[in-house]
């Protein structure tokens, strides 16, 4: 080549890009939080009326039961959820959904909220048909529930019916759904077995879907319930085509989601196909979650790791609260390790345990204990962390700290309950912690702030007595 064509210099020019299509924006259930999730209802937690004001509109059988059980006035979640139920299925001839979603603090009477508007409005008319059915998240739960139902139904023709697994699945078509039930009560598992398999059962007459625990359930598949139960429900308002001369013989339809931690995410609570939505919350405030009014809850700084078991004896020793004590840690080995640990450290103390991978009727029996008062102190997973309601629970310690806020208020929750007071205790080991404790409790409304203690020297003879314990489970392991 010659210099000329060598010096010679390339204009360097900016490249141009490659034409794209044009991207399709996705749509979604929902492109931004609507109104009804942004501006909900808040009530009054102390808002309470007796349950013969005609506000209610019970009748009398039902307000006898409820005389019966010792229940006489209304918690807040109750006086605003039951007037609104009432409402909705008075209108009669409209093809209209509606649709209630309640966050309500632990303890602070949800079954109530919807037991009394189904069995309300269901009594003294047996149809042959299913109409109302609740779903709950664990067999313990929908035991629970459904020993309220069956107390307040004393009097009415009305059939109720629980379904579970630990029972015969043949057993419970062949005898408990023989006949349709007026209302089911079941785990979602268990009821999308039956959808599938039993011949004759169907959600097409319903009126009532009630969804109690509500964001544990939306959490968990349990075979894609919700998508069979919303279609089953969904099934003859899809294919029903009023006119002026059938109107009347579609009945009205609600949906009814309760929770202490109600998600607020528009694409989650889509899957229920919410229909003319209301959002309760109980609480006048715009926090994420609500503590009960009468929780006192504290924290105590723990130097070391080793220092928690003592702390623990030393606090259960020397506790005022005369109910009994829950304590929760993060996983079964830790549930057996310290019980045995508290037993030889103070064996003057009633504790038992009770874990994830114990057999069932063992589970049954410590739970049974512990709410009889066989024991005073029951050392468990978070199993027992939602929705069981045991009576004369003073006390909850978390040993371990939960992994989030809505955790947190579950297992709190379990003290405090029905309008009652109680105490929570939180143990805290160095900075990691401390934020983490910071983290999960920041979300929630609280009556009073936490209060932050530090014991800096436990008594000799505690602590004597601990390092005793320690070396013989030492040479138990």
């Amino acid at each position: 080549k010659s210099d000329q064509e060598e010096n010679v210099q390339t204009e360097a020019r900016p490249l141009e890009p490659i034409p794209q299509p044009e991207r399709k924006k996705r749509k979604t259930a929902y492109q931004s939080r609507p109104n009804w999730i942004v501006e909900p209802e808040h009530v009054d937690p102390n808002l309470s009326l007796p349950f013969s004001d005609k506000v209610f509109a019970l009748n009398s059988s039902l307000l006898d039961n409820l005389h019966s059980a010792g229940i006489e006035n209304s918690f807040a979640v109750q006086t605003s959820a039951i007037p609104y139920i009432n409402e909705c299925m008075r209108q009669k001839g409209s093809i209209k959904s509606h649709s209630l979603l309640v966050n309500s603090f632990t303890g602070s009477g949800k079954t109530l909220a919807y037991a009394l508007p189904v069995l309300n409005t269901l009594w003294g008319r047996p149809s042959g048909k299913l109409r109302a059915l609740i779903v709950l998240p664990t067999k313990p739960l929908a035991q629970q529930v459904a020993s309220i139902f069956y107390d307040l139904s004393r009097g009415s023709d009305l059939k109720i019916a629980l379904l579970k697994a630990g029972r015969a699945f043949t057993e419970e078509q062949s005898k408990t759904l023989k006949s349709p039930p007026d209302i089911v009560i079941s785990t979602p598992g268990r009821l999308v077995d039956h959808l599938r398999r039993t011949e004759g059962f169907t959600l097409k007459h319903l009126q009532f879907l009630v969804i109690d625990e509500a964001d544990r359930l939306l959490n968990q598949s349990f075979q894609d319930w919700v998508n069979v139960v919303v279609a089953s429900c969904s099934e003859l308002r899809r294919k029903y085509q009023p006119d002026m001369y059938n109107m009347h013989y579609l009945p009205p339809f609600m949906t009814l989601v309760f929770s202490a931690t109600l998600t607020r995410d528009p694409r989650k609570l889509a899957s229920l196909n919410i229909k003319n939505p209301k959002i309760l919350l109980i609480g006048s405030t715009d926090a994420e979650y609500a503590l009960p009014t009468g929780l006192e809850e504290f924290s105590y700084k723990v130097k070391t790791l080793k220092d928690k078991p003592l702390l623990l004896v030393h606090l259960l020793e020397t506790r005022k609260e005369t109910g009994r004590v829950l304590v929760f840690v993060s996983s079964n080995e830790s549930a057996l390790r310290l019980h045995r640990l508290v037993q030889l450290s103070s064996p003057s103390l009633a504790v038992g345990f009770c874990m994830g991978d114990s057999l069932p009727a063992e589970k049954k029996r410590v739970i049974n204990d512990f709410t009889k008062g066989n024991i005073d102190i029951l050392i468990a997973t978070d199993m027992v962390a939602r929705g069981m309601d045991i009576e004369g629970i003073s006390l909850v310690i978390n040993y371990d700290l939960p992994l989030s806020a809505r955790e947190y208020v579950h297992r709190v929750g379990r003290t405090a309950r029905a309008g009652k007071t109680g105490t929570a205790v939180a143990f805290v080991v160095g900075r990691g912690e401390w934020k983490h404790f910071h983290v999960i409790t920041e979300p929630s409304a609280r009556k009073q702030e936490i209060i932050e203690k530090e014991i800096e020297e436990f008594p000799d003879d505690v602590r004597l007595r601990y390092e005793k314990a320690l070396e013989e489970f030492q040479k138990q392991l």
